[in-house]
């Protein structure tokens, strides 16, 4: 093979091994991996002729290439189509100079690279190396321009060769070698690795302003597909994790996980039943139901969320009752929780009390009134004679004293003449109606002349 052939025999060969990518639009195809990444050059690399991205690992890849150094080509997005590959990916980078010789390089590590798919891969660096010219093409040297313009192969300068075709293709007839076309970069600039990656289409680099193609998003400086799921959050897009778990933080429809949504998030929800009722088995705060949660669900009589059993719901989520035996603030003086009447909380919840109409221990009687004449005072002891009180229909007089000489005897009898008790004027009380014995029946002592037959008298 003539030198003069080599070069568009080796252009052809780097076509027909990126045939992945339409000459009409860098289209993707289904089953091609897209990584991108951002390209930096250190400046410390001197001038370089070339940029060379070659996939180490796995092989197979078709290498990429762009050309000519300037301030676009030291900091810019690459995408790199890779078909059929899946798994860890090693992209190696290298600046060349005219001669072929690597005088910067890096290398970026791309793990989780899956076919079908866009992954962004991070940064790949190219730093400057010691000049390396074992890497250069086996006709680098055919390259290298002579001082009259000319290369080995006879082409020159101007992109013409001896047999009057130029580099890029053309004859002098005006035909063009079918592999002449040249691609460009995602960043729209040339290189000798493919055809043509048109700004704004798939997988080339975002028209002015941020600007693709119908159908397309901007991400990155990289025009891609729209579609929840490939990992760019897209307009109309709240997420994109892409990936088909559809209980993370990011749903498959490429919205935020929220509560309502009908989905359970993983770790965030215990329940999501997407709908609006509070009660059913999935509150609308995405929990499970229970006790104490403030709201009132099947099988609880109230749930005011409380934090003791005080009110007037309690801890167990029942409604509080006298006889619960929990003491109901505002309501209730007692609840000792049982149905005995007569100790000292009531069945009525109230604390025992004389006059409350349950005689209790300690208590005599208990007729829940404030009347003192009747058979029960209002100490709840039993009326009696002595007691001070006069009960109404069985005493005639109680002056609560011993004292049987006063107007009311200690049987609650009120004094008279022949009751046995000498009072205020009598001279005596035999408590009988003899009259002719040693006191007369008015209570007086006899005498002679007082109209009675005394004993010793003969008359009277």
């Amino acid at each position: 093979m003539s030198p003069r052939r080599a070069r568009p025999l080796r252009l052809a060969v780097a076509l027909s091994a990126l045939s992945l990518v339409a000459a009409a639009g860098c289209k993707k195809p289904v089953d091609d991996a897209l990584v991108t990444f951002q390209v930096t050059v250190d400046t410390q690399v001197p001038t370089f002729a070339n940029l060379l991205f070659a996939v180490t690992d796995p092989t197979g890849v078709p290498e990429r290439t762009v050309a000519g150094d300037s301030a676009a080509h030291r900091s810019f997005r690459y995408g790199y189509y890779m078909p059929g590959v899946s798994g860890t990916v090693t992209i190696q980078g290298s600046a060349v100079d005219a001669a072929g010789c690597t005088i910067g390089a890096g290398t970026l590590v791309v793990p989780g690279v899956v076919a079908g798919q866009t992954l962004d891969g991070g940064t790949l660096t190219i730093s400057k190396v010691p000049i390396d010219c074992s890497t250069a093409h086996r006709d680098a040297g055919a390259d290298a321009a002579r001082t009259d313009g000319s290369h080995p192969d006879g082409s020159h300068l101007d992109g013409s060769h001896a047999d009057g075709s130029h580099v890029d293709g053309s004859h002098k007839d005006g035909s063009r070698d079918a592999t002449s076309d040249r691609s460009t970069p995602h960043d729209g600039s040339a290189t000798d690795g493919g055809p043509t990656c048109a700004a704004g289409a798939i997988g080339c680099a975002c028209k002015t302003g941020g600007v693709c193609d119908t159908g397309l998003a901007c991400d990155q400086n990289l025009c891609h597909s729209i579609s929840c799921g490939d990992g760019h959050v897209d307009q109309g897009e709240e997420c994109d994790d892409g990936n088909t778990v559809n209980t993370d933080s990011c749903t498959n429809a490429c919205k935020k996980a929220v509560c309502g949504d009908g989905i359970t998030e993983t770790s965030v929800e215990a329940c999501d039943d997407g709908n609006t009722v509070d009660n059913d088995g999935c509150t609308n705060g995405c929990k499970l139901p229970k006790c104490g949660d403030g709201i009132v669900q099947s099988g609880e009589e109230c749930d005011t969320g409380a934090t003791d059993n005080n009110g007037p719901c309690l801890m167990s989520c029942k409604a509080a009752k006298c006889g619960d035996g929990f003491v109901e603030r505002g309501v209730e003086t007692c609840d000792d929780g049982n149905t005995v009447n007569t100790d000292a909380c009531s069945n009525t919840c109230k604390s025992a009390t004389c006059g409350d109409g349950i005689t209790q221990s300690g208590e005599q009687c208990d007729d829940a009134n404030t009347s003192n004449t009747d058979g029960c005072l209002n100490d709840c002891t039993k009326a009696r004679c002595g007691d001070g009180f006069v009960q109404a229909g069985v005493e005639a007089c109680d002056d609560g004293n011993t004292n049987n000489s006063d107007s009311c005897t200690t049987s609650c009898t009120v004094s008279r003449c022949g009751d046995g008790f000498v009072q205020g004027t009598e001279q005596c009380d035999d408590g009988n109606t003899v009259n002719t014995d040693g006191c007369t029946n008015n209570c007086t002592l006899p005498v002679c002349g007082d109209g009675i037959v005394q004993s010793g008298e003969q008359c009277d």
